[in-house]
């Protein structure tokens, strides 16, 4: 349970990432 958890804020984590560079690119280009 604690795994899966830790897993899925491991993922959010990322996908917030990944948005905010994919803005950035797009700001740059």
């Amino acid at each position: 349970m604690h795994v899966a958890e830790s897993t899925r804020k491991m993922l959010l984590c990322h996908g917030e990432f990944s948005e905010l560079t994919s803005r950035y690119i797009k700001i740059i280009n």
